[in-house]
């Protein structure tokens, strides 16, 4: 098995390392986030001023000592990265510059057809560039597979696209430099738009969210969801996310199976000191790879305990395991670091799994490197929300539509009490993408006349206060079967206080009555649950609180209580006041909770219809 490169060192740079880098990185040109191949090759052309006034003799010694020099420095930049061939040398970018322009004389339309053909040539190589590439500064093989010991575990790539002469698995992983001036730098791959050094565009990705803890009822894992949609930003699509136990046999499976359908595989969790913590173990199995002991990356984990004055555990050593030929990504939120590589063309990110933790390094490492080996299209999505209105009779209206679309494609969500419609376009650009969108929701806005009331993210209980401000409306709630879930949904919204008067939480005909003001014979008469005790409800707390409207709901929210008159899930809401008087009798499905919430998004969206002088559906 190959041995993986070392770690970056996370130590000083040395004057010496300091001016190796520079020399190698093209005066820093190799540090540009896109195409620093071409940025290497302007350095060299303005610096190629300095040179055409000697002879061609004084140029080519010139361009020779350079060309020595930068051997030199890329070399001692790749030793101390321990990653061959670094993505940020650009040393021959410089020096091939200089080579096309000897003894040409220089003006500027030489200068411009001289990069042209220049980055043209480096580009498409002809013979026999590629076997010179051999000597490149950075390089220092004669064959990129000479210290593999099988086919297969080739951990180094050819150079610029040179086939193994092992048939193994090439990679160019990204690392990290002390760049000067400029502290600990993260330095992704050459970007999309110069590819010779890189693998295959990706447009997939798979997620794993490692814990036993994830598949507790009740648990959340937002993971998943931030990563997916930062992935959609830079055009890759999650096409499968899993959770797996805290088990090797099942985590070794999950990576197996996600590396052989996606092209981008992001863990999370897992990376922790305990027994329980696998995700270093199975995903090494699964990809046939030892771990080693990294050492600068455990004198970093002690030196992070004594800063906090404590001393670290033996068990924590093993967060200094790292898989053979990954790449560290440095964690400056906690204990638990990263790790990236590259097989076959697939790249595998493991990475914490504390939010807290997981996103900065998703942000600033993770998505870079993604993004300069995305595929170059562009993924937006536009979230249609609808109230009150069942799944069944949304995809009834804009079925029709939506299926003589192709880009963009559609996805209905149902929730209680809303139905959400995710059209999502892939394009070259934002603002094609954006186009392709609105020209899809204008045409469901045309089928769904005034029934959706976001397609900016927001909530119901925001589009409502915004309506309620804007008017300059006091509202008051009376609620019975919710028992406060309308008044607690409303006072989520921040500055509630500048519409939201008070709410009565009267559950008991007692509470009706006193503090509504409902007549106990109307209770008497037609019962609790009924349209006339609600609107009674609706007036008695406009009243009481002296606003200008309020709203009222009554029902049975079950599971007992229901009557074949009265069954579980009736329920009546009311409103009254300055946007005029409606009333309606719903009967919602589902559990207690479901009819609570169902029970909730009509009256807001009952309210929300009324402030825009909408009719009743």
């Amino acid at each position: 098995m190959a041995p993986g490169p070392a770690a970056p060192s996370v130590g000083r740079l040395t004057p010496l390392d300091a001016a190796a880098t520079a020399v190698a990185t093209g005066l820093g040109s190799g540090y540009s986030p896109v195409a620093p191949g071409t940025a290497g090759s302007l350095v060299g052309l303005a610096l190629f001023w300095l040179l055409h006034h000697l002879s061609l003799a004084g140029q080519a010694v010139t361009t020779a000592l350079v060309f020595a020099v930068g051997v030199a420095a890329a070399a001692r930049v790749a030793r101390r990265l321990g990653i061959e061939d670094p993505g940020l040398v650009v040393a021959d970018e410089v020096v091939g510059m200089w080579v096309s322009l000897l003894g040409v004389p220089l003006t500027g339309v030489t200068a411009a057809a001289g990069f042209v053909l220049f980055r043209v040539f480096d580009v498409f190589k002809p013979y026999p560039a590629r076997d010179l590439e051999r000597l490149r500064p950075g390089s220092t093989r004669t064959s990129c597979c000479a210290r593999a010991s099988s086919p297969g575990r080739c951990n180094e790539r050819p150079p610029r696209g040179l086939p193994c002469t092992r048939g193994g698995i090439h990679s160019r992983p990204a690392g990290l430099v002390d760049a000067p001036e400029r502290g600990r730098l993260w330095l992704p791959p050459r970007s999309s738009r110069d590819r010779d050094r890189g693998g295959e565009p990706v447009t997939r990705a798979e997620i794993i969210a490692v814990g036993s803890e994830l598949l507790v009822p009740g648990r959340t894992e937002s993971n998943a969801l931030y990563i997916t949609a930062r992935l959609r930003e830079v055009g890759v699509a999650v096409g499968t996310r899993v959770t797996v136990a805290d088990d090797l046999e099942l985590l070794a499976s999950a990576f197996r199976a996600a590396l052989a359908r996606a092209e981008v595989v992001i863990a999370t969790g897992g990376l922790g000191p305990t027994e329980d913590d696998l995700t270093r173990e199975a995903a090494a199995a699964a990809l046939g790879r030892g771990l080693r002991r990294d050492t600068s990356l455990l004198e970093g984990l002690r030196a992070r305990f004594a800063r906090y004055r404590r001393v670290m555990a033996p068990v924590n050593e093993k967060q200094a395991d790292v898989i053979e030929g990954a790449v560290v990504l440095p964690n400056a939120r906690g204990t638990a670091a990263g790790q990236y590589l590259e097989r076959d063309g697939r790249l595998l990110f493991l990475l914490p799994g504390p939010p807290v933790e997981m996103q900065p390094m998703f942000d600033g490492q993770v998505l870079p490197l993604v993004a300069a080996r995305a595929a170059g299209a562009v993924l937006r999505t536009r979230v249609l929300k609808i109230a009150s209105m069942s799944e069944s009779d949304v995809e009834q209206a804009v079925a029709p539509l939506y299926k003589t679309f192709t880009n963009p494609w559609t996805t209905i969500l149902s929730n209680p009490g809303q139905v959400e419609l995710h059209l999502t376009a892939e394009a070259a650009s934002v603002e094609e993408a954006e186009a392709r969108l609105e020209e899809l929701a204008r045409g469901m806005r045309d089928r769904l006349t005034g029934r959706i009331y976001s397609e900016d993210g927001r909530d119901l209980p925001v589009v409502v206060a915004m309506l309620l401000r804007e008017r300059k409306l006091g509202l008051a709630l009376a609620e019975s079967c919710t028992g406060g879930l309308l008044a607690a949904r409303l006072t989520e919204v921040p500055g509630a206080s500048d519409f939201l008067e008070r709410g009565y939480v009267s559950y008991s005909n007692r509470s009706k009555i006193d503090l509504l003001g409902v007549d106990p014979a109307l209770i008497e008469r037609v019962g609790a649950v009924s349209e006339e005790v609600a609107r009674a409800m609706a007036d008695g707390a406009r009243r009481a609180a002296r606003v200008d409207v309020a709203l009222a709901i009554t029902g049975v929210a079950g599971p007992s209580g229901g009557t074949p008159d009265k069954p579980v899930g009736l329920v009546f809401l009311a409103m009254t006041g300055a946007l005029g008087e409606r009333v309606r009798r719903a009967h919602f499905p589902g559990d207690r909770e479901r009819i609570r919430h169902q029970a909730c998004q009509a009256a807001l969206e009952m309210l929300r219809r009324a402030a825009l002088g909408l009719s009743a559906p």
